[in-house]
């Protein structure tokens, strides 16, 4: 029996090719490398078609078998899931047929969780029990796949940052649309193969056309967006990206950001602009594989032109 081994070293490619190695050698109902994030699991490769579960697919992590695979709480292999209580009460819950479960987990480069790998049938497989090994050693080679793939993809985005003259906002020194639109495909390429959780928020200057027509006319309204964008970038996290996309409206992609984190980050950057005089508002929504960046920011400006007519309708109240 011959491991398989990525050619290019990509996590994708390892991913599909253990997949077909474990769909050729311990056939299940499907096998599954996912990934964990916002208390989910997002099921990123697939192989099989026994239970209707399609890629991009997600379901609530603590109601999955592999969180209390990964807690030690239920063993790695299952070769009757009426054996074991915790994955028997699973399993009724999902109402689902589901005889045999194995399962790994995989870890980032970080060392945090990112995800596992692992395989359900309906009928129980017995000769699952001597698979153990051979599942450690599978999740451990994608382990350091990922780990190798993460850095490649730092060392591309440090060799990006050298060519950025070309995609900067001469006024502001931030991304420009260009960039903008060369960020949010660059996102759209990899969030398949990790699905990262990522929020993308809108943020509209709410005066700029006062502040043009005032008596320091359009040098006073380019120095606001000098102090919006500076303000917004010393306010961000590392790792987090600000562009300029339009006359008086920012983008600003927030990596590794789970959906419960957002809110507060958004509140955050707002209450640091408002302390410097700047009145923006600012929308958010996460990247999904449902649209992914390019309907994340759709749906980021709707939002901020929500919360645009709220402050204008307070102001207006007195």
């Amino acid at each position: 029996m011959i491991v398989p081994v990525a050619q290019d070293g990509t996590f994708r490619e390892a991913a599909n090719l253990v997949l077909e190695f474990l769909s050729e050698h311990v056939p299940m109902g499907f096998w599954s490398v996912n990934r964990v994030a916002n208390d989910q699991q997002t099921h990123l490769y697939l192989n099989g078609d026994e239970f209707e579960i399609a890629q991009g697919d997600s379901h609530a992590w603590y109601d999955t078998f592999c969180v209390h695979m990964v807690a030690g709480e239920a063993p790695r292999v299952a070769p009757d899931v009426a054996q074991v209580a915790t994955y028997a009460d699973i399993a009724n819950k999902m109402h689902m047929e589901i005889g045999a479960y194995v399962g790994a987990p995989i870890v980032d480069a970080d060392g945090s969780l990112f995800g596992t790998i692992c395989g359900v049938n309906s009928n129980t497989r017995p000769e699952l029990a001597h698979h153990e090994p051979m599942m450690s050693l599978l999740s451990a080679m994608l382990s350091m796949v990922l780990a190798a793939d993460r850095l490649r993809c730092t060392l591309e985005s440090n060799a990006a940052v050298v060519l950025t003259q070309a995609t900067t906002d001469p006024l502001t020194g931030v991304l420009n649309r260009r960039g903008w639109d060369d960020l949010l495909q660059s996102l759209d390429d990899e969030y398949p193969s990790y699905a990262d959780p990522t929020v993308v928020v809108i943020a509209d200057l709410d005066n700029l056309k006062q502040v043009n027509d005032g008596p320091g006319g359009h040098a006073a309204g380019d120095e606001l967006l000098r102090r919006a964008a500076q303000e917004i970038h010393s306010n961000l996290r590392d790792g987090d990206v600000v562009a300029r996309i339009g006359g008086d409206e920012f983008g600003i992609v927030l990596q590794d950001c789970q959906i419960a984190l957002a809110p507060k980050l958004v509140e955050r950057l707002s209450d640091a602009l408002g302390r410097a005089g700047i009145a923006m508002s600012l929308g958010w929504a996460p990247v999904t594989f449902d649209g992914l960046s390019g309907r994340a920011a759709c749906l980021a400006d709707q939002d901020m032109y929500r919360v645009k007519r709220t402050r204008r309708a307070l102001a207006e109240a007195g």
